[in-house]
C-alpha cells in the first residue's frame, strides 16, 4: 500500500507537484506567516473545524529555499490542527516555526537540508511530531521539553542522526533518540529505523498493516465465547461451562487524523448458558456491555476513556507501543514485543503479569470480496503477584497461559473483519506458603462479519 507519494519524490518533483494539483500551495521565495486561528481558518486549502474530532488540516504544502528564509510560522494558534505530507527542502533558518502555539501535530513531512527543521517557542505546548522524516539539517529540533513531543506514545520519527538498532522487529528503534541534556533534553522514545515519509514504496510482495478508519465507519459480527473453568481446592472440585452469543457491533465516533480513533464497542443481547458440574441453569440474557476506546493506527491495545464531554483528547495517549511494525513486511514476517500489567490487573497488591508477545503475518486471504491480511499474535503470560489479606494473611498467586489470537485485517485498513482467539491460562494460590487451590480458564472466541 504505496503511501505518501508527496515525500517519496519530493527533491525530484518539486518544480511539477503546483503544476498537477497535488500541493495546496507551494511556497519558494517567500515566508507564509499564519497569526491566530481566525487566519488559519482563512488559509487557502485548509479543511476541518478546529475541534479535536475534526481538527483544521493543512495537507500536502511545499516549502523550499527562498527569501526570508523562515518557510512556515505559525504563531497564536490555539485550536487543533494538524500538518501533514509536507515538504521542508533548504530553508536558511527555522524550516517551521511554533511561537505561542499549543495542540498541534506535525505527521509524514519531510523535512531535509534545513538550517533549522523545528523551532518551537517555550510558550508553546502540545505540539506532537511523529511519523516525520528528519534528513541533513544542521539542527532539527530546536526546543524546550515542555513544547513539543517528539512521538505519539506508539511511533517516532525517522533522524539520520539516529544510531540504534531494531531488536524485536517492529521498525522502532530498541533505544530512545535524545537531543540535548538535562531538564530541556528532548526525546523519541520510538525512534523508527526507516524513514515512514519520504522512504521507499513497499515491494510487489510487501504490505504495511495499519489501521486507517473514517469517523462513521461501522462493523458487526456474530460472536461466540465458550468459556470453561475449573476450581479446584483443598475441599472441593467443581467444573463451569459458560457459552454466550450475541451481536458485537463497532462504530468509529472520531477520526481526527492524528493517528488515534476513538472507537465505540457494543455487545448487544447477549445470552448466556451455563453449565455447572453438570447442571445446567436457565438462560439468561445479559444487558448490553458498552465500551469506549482509543485506537492507534499501528494496532494494538486500546484503552477505555471516560465518556464524560462530546470529544476525546488528541493529545497522546497514556499507553505505549506499536504492534504493527511501522514497516512494510513480507508473508511470514514475525516481530515481537514485551508487556508488563500491575498488580490490579488480577486484583492483588504487588507483583503483576508479565507477556512475551510474538506476530507473524502468516498471509493474506479473501473475506467476502475484501483482501485482509492474516495476522497471528501468540502470548506467553506469567503471573506473580501477592495480597495481605486481614484474614488470611499473605496470598500468593503463580502462574500463567497462553493466547494465540489470529485476526483477519482489510489491506485498506479498515476495521478487523474476522477474529479467532484460543487461551488457556492457570492460577495457583498459596496463603501462607500452602497451595489453597487453583483455577484454570479454557476459551475460545469466534467472531465473523455481519452483513449490514
Amino acid at each position: 500500500m504505496p503511501r505518501n507519494p508527496i515525500a517519496v519524490f519530493a527533491r525530484l518533483l518539486i518544480g511539477c507537484l503546483g503544476l498537477i494539483g497535488l500541493v495546496a500551495l507551494s511556497v519558494g521565495g517567500r515566508q507564509l506567516v499564519v497569526d491566530g486561528n481566525g487566519e488559519l481558518a482563512r488559509l487557502e486549502g485548509i479543511t476541518g473545524q478546529g475541534t479535536n474530532a475534526q481538527p483544521y488540516i493543512l495537507d500536502g504544502f511545499v516549502f523550499q529555499r527562498g527569501d526570508p528564509s523562515v518557510g512556515l510560522v505559525l504563531r497564536n494558534i490555539t485550536q487543533p490542527t494538524i500538518l501533514r505530507n509536507m515538504v521542508f527542502l533548504d530553508c536558511e533558518a527555522e524550516a517551521l516555526r511554533f511561537e505561542s502555539c499549543h495542540s498541534i501535530w506535525v505527521l509524514e513531512c519531510v523535512f531535509e537540508e534545513n538550517a533549522v527543521a523545528v523551532a518551537a517557542t517555550f510558550e508553546c505546548e502540545d505540539i506532537v511530531l511523529s511519523l516525520n522524516t528528519f534528513r541533513e539539517n544542521a539542527v532539527d529540533v530546536e526546543s524546550s521539553s515542555g513544547s513539543v513531543d517528539l512521538d505519539d506514545g506508539h511511533v517516532g520519527n525517522w533522524w539520520d542522526s539516529y544510531e540504534g538498532i531494531d531488536t524485536s522487529g517492529d521498525g522502532v528503534g530498541n533505544k530512545p533518540h535524545t537531543f540535548g541534556s538535562g531538564s530541556d533534553s528532548l526525546m523519541d522514545n520510538y525512534p523508527l529505523i526507516a524513514p515512514y515519509a519520504g522512504g521507499a514504496a513497499p515491494q510487489a510482495d510487501e504490505f504495511r498493516l495499519e489501521t486507517l478508519l473514517s469517523m462513521g465507519d461501522v462493523q458487526s459480527y456474530a460472536t461466540v465465547v465458550e468459556s470453561v473453568i475449573e476450581i479446584s481446592t483443598t475441599t472441593a472440585e467443581s467444573t463451569s461451562q459458560i457459552t454466550l452469543h450475541g451481536i458485537s457491533r463497532t462504530e468509529v465516533l472520531t477520526a481526527p487524523g492524528t493517528g488515534f480513533h476513538e472507537v465505540l464497542t457494543t455487545l448487544a443481547d447477549p445470552e448466556i448458558e451455563v453449565v455447572t458440574d453438570g447442571e445446567a441453569m436457565a438462560p439468561t440474557e445479559s444487558s448490553d456491555t458498552i465500551e469506549r476506546s482509543l485506537m492507534h493506527r499501528f494496532g494494538g491495545g486500546t484503552v477505555t476513556v471516560s465518556s464524560d464531554g462530546d470529544q476525546p483528547s488528541i493529545g497522546p495517549a497514556s499507553y505505549a507501543g506499536a504492534p504493527f511494525p511501522v514497516r512494510p513486511i513480507p508473508v511470514g514476517y514475525t516481530w515481537t514485543s514485551e508487556h508488563t500489567q500491575g498488580p490490579e490487573y488480577i486484583g492483588a497488591q504487588r507483583g503483576g503479569v508479565d507477556a512475551q508477545v510474538s506476530y507473524t503475518l502468516v498471509g493474506i486471504e479473501d473475506v467476502d470480496g475484501t483482501a485482509c491480511a492474516v495476522l497471528v499474535t501468540a502470548t506467553e503470560t506469567v503471573i506473580r503477584a501477592e495480597t495481605d489479606d486481614p484474614t488470611l494473611g499473605l496470598v500468593t498467586y503463580r502462574g500463567g497461559g497462553t493466547t494465540t489470537l489470529t485476526s483477519w485485517l482489510p489491506l485498506d485498513g479498515g476495521l478487523a473483519l474476522r477474529t479467532r482467539l484460543e487461551s488457556e491460562v492457570s492460577i495457583r494460590t498459596y496463603v501462607d506458603g500452602d497451595q489453597s487451590g487453583a483455577t484454570t480458564t479454557t476459551m475460545r472466541i469466534h467472531m465473523d462479519p455481519m452483513t449490514p
